[in-house]
């Protein structure tokens, strides 16, 4: 039996446990049609076994995108990781959770002026996606700045499986080509010591291990050209990136020491001890551990087959209703007739008002009723971080979940449910009260 933590999620078992606690203790009320779920012990064993696989002067700058509830990466630097920032709002979001500076990581392609220059006197590391970018940071930067400035490179080592989760064909749009860096490096860097670092991302999800093996042994000769060149040592921080598979339907974790296996054996010099290691993984340490909870409202008959209807739909799950051949998730009855009738094909639809509400298709389910609650596992990445405003429906209740000694579960609110009035507010011409004055006429 495989004990890795990232060949767990939460049990139906567990989550009917779970249900019980939080209803008995007075969270879930009647307005909680939805209600997801994040649990926190699971969270922390993953983060866990992933600096264990690792060396100890490793940084883990875990993708705020994939889940950017500040509870979460409240969790997440409590365990000694850093944050990885796709923006500058992610950035704020890092410092809010008490992530150090010199443990957030700011990989933006589009950064403005105001952005790097805030960074830098921040003190956030930074990647810069160009060599445009290198030069704005040059001319930025303060003297005092104590920010480790990288180049991000595309390995050109190929697209995965899923088109848009793979960027390291020759068609990226991130990153300067690993064969056209070197001439445009090596001045930059022999100038300024303080360049130090390289980076490179092969995607996310849909990608095999041997890629994430080829793109470490091709960054790493590209360090040693670099410092041919240069005639010394200077880059002594190298960001591999995510992007390790999860284990969603049909495909099987990628676990840290498997990871940790392949990488080091095909670039032993990044595993050394002069070199910081830095990784950004997001959806394989966060999708497993979260599920989302969602009473069966109605159950309809098509010609495609039984339906039902949740109350989340496309507006979570952005991706399993645009792209289904490529996100899939499973689902359970745990609270009503779960089991009952042999499993049967369920279309299972969301509460939005287009035809393509639809989240999961030939799903196998066994007797579905109203009332009952069906489960949505694998959803702690890329769900309420992607919640769509399509129909304005609120986001729900969020609650993460822990275990105490004595076997009790405790809760902790990681983001209020939204009310209508929330939604109204949204929408209004000033929803948080910055009195930005009327339109001229």
């Amino acid at each position: 039996m495989n004990d890795s933590a990232w060949a767990r999620r939460p049990t139906d078992h567990e989550i009917r446990e779970v249900l019980v606690a939080g209803r008995t203790q007075g969270l879930l009320g009647e307005a909680d049609t939805a209600v997801v779920f994040h649990d926190l012990d699971l969270l922390d064993d993953r983060l866990d076994e992933l600096v264990a696989a690792f060396p100890p002067n490793a940084l883990h700058a875990i993708a705020i995108k994939a889940n950017p509830l500040i509870e979460v990466l409240r969790a997440v630097v409590a365990r000694g990781c850093g944050l990885e920032a796709a923006s500058f709002e992610e950035v704020m979001l890092a410092r809010a959770a008490g992530c150090p500076p010199d443990r957030i990581v700011f990989d933006s392609p589009a950064k403005s002026v105001a952005e790097l220059r805030a960074s830098l006197e921040l003190g956030i590391r930074l990647n810069a996606d160009n060599f445009d970018e290198l030069d704005r940071i040059i001319e930025l930067r303060p003297p005092d700045s104590t920010s480790i400035v990288g180049l991000r490179v595309n390995p050109l080592v190929g697209d995965g499986s899923i088109p848009t989760t793979s960027v390291a064909g020759a068609a990226s749009r991130f990153g300067v080509r690993i064969d056209r860096v070197v001439d445009g490096l090596v001045p930059r860097a022999e100038a300024h010591p303080w360049i130090r670092g390289l980076h490179h991302h092969v995607g996310s999800q849909g990608i095999a291990i041997d890629a994430h093996a080829a793109a470490a042994a091709a960054t790493a000769a590209l360090r040693d050209r670099l410092h041919d060149a240069l005639g010394r040592p200077q880059f002594d921080t190298v960001d591999i990136g995510g992007g390790a598979t999860t284990d969603y339907v049909g495909e099987g974790p990628t676990e840290p020491a498997e990871f940790v296996a392949a990488v080091s054996a095909a670039a032993p010099s990044l595993f050394a001890a002069d070199t910081v290691l830095m990784t950004e993984f997001g959806r394989a340490v966060q999708a497993n551990c979260g599920w989302a909870a969602s009473t069966v409202e109605y159950v309809k008959q098509s010609s495609e087959g039984d339906i039902a209807v949740l109350h989340l739909g496309a507006d979570f799950l952005m991706r399993p209703a645009y792209q289904p051949e490529h996100w899939q998730h499973r689902f359970s009855v745990v609270d009503g007739t779960p089991g009952a009738g042999p499993p049967a094909p369920w279309i299972v639809s969301g509460p939005l008002c287009f035809a393509g509400d639809i989240v999961g298709r030939s799903v196998p389910l066994g007797a579905v009723s109203a009332g009952d609650t069906v489960v949505v596992h694998d959803v702690g990445a890329y769900t309420v971080g992607m919640w769509s405003r399509h129909c304005s429906r609120g986001i729900p209740l969020v609650l993460g979940h822990r275990r105490a000694p004595t076997g009790e579960i405790r809760f902790d609110v990681l983001r209020a449910r939204e009310s209508p009035e929330d939604v109204v507010r949204f929408w209004s011409a000033d929803p948080f009260g910055h009195q930005v004055g009327s339109a001229p006429r």
